[in-house]
C-alpha cells in the first residue's frame, strides 16, 4: 500500500484542469487554422496549390514512421546482429510500420476530403453558370 508521501508525488505529476483546458483550446484552434487554410488553398485557380497541405502530411507521416520504425529496434554496434535481428521480426516491423502509416495519415485524407469538396462546390458553380 502507497504511503502518504507516495499518494502526493503522483498528484503533483497529475496535470492540471487548466493545462488541459489549455491545450485543448489550443488544439482545437490549430484544427480550426489549419481547415480554414486548406479551404483557401483549395479554392485557388491552380489545383495543385490546394495539395500543399496534404502533401506535408504525407512526408511528416512517413518521417514519423520512418523514425519509429528505425528507433524500435534496437541499435547494437554489430551491423551484423542488426540485420539478423531486423529479419526476425520483419514482420512485427512491417505490422508496426503499416499501423503508424495508417494512423498518422488520417490528418490527410482529411485534409484530401476539404479539398475534393470545395472542388466539386467550384465545379458546381461553374457548371450552373
Amino acid at each position: 500500500m502507497p504511503n502518504q508521501y507516495e499518494l502526493a508525488a503522483r498528484v503533483e505529476e497529475m496535470p492540471s484542469l487548466s493545462s488541459f483546458v489549455f491545450w485543448t483550446i489550443a488544439f482545437v484552434v490549430i484544427c480550426g487554422v489549419i481547415y480554414y487554410l486548406q479551404k483557401q488553398l483549395s479554392v485557388q485557380e491552380d489545383n495543385r496549390i490546394g495539395l500543399i497541405l496534404p502533401a506535408i502530411s504525407v512526408l511528416v507521416s512517413l518521417v514519423l514512421v520512418v523514425r519509429a520504425v528505425i528507433f524500435s529496434a534496437p541499435i547494437t554496434a554489430q551491423v551484423e546482429s542488426f540485420y539478423e535481428m531486423v529479419r526476425e521480426n520483419a514482420m512485427g516491423l512491417l505490422g508496426l510500420a503499416v499501423v503508424l502509416l495508417v494512423i498518422t495519415n488520417i490528418p490527410t485524407v482529411l485534409l484530401m476530403l476539404i479539398y475534393r469538396v470545395e472542388k466539386r462546390k467550384l465545379r458546381g458553380e461553374e457548371d450552373d453558370d
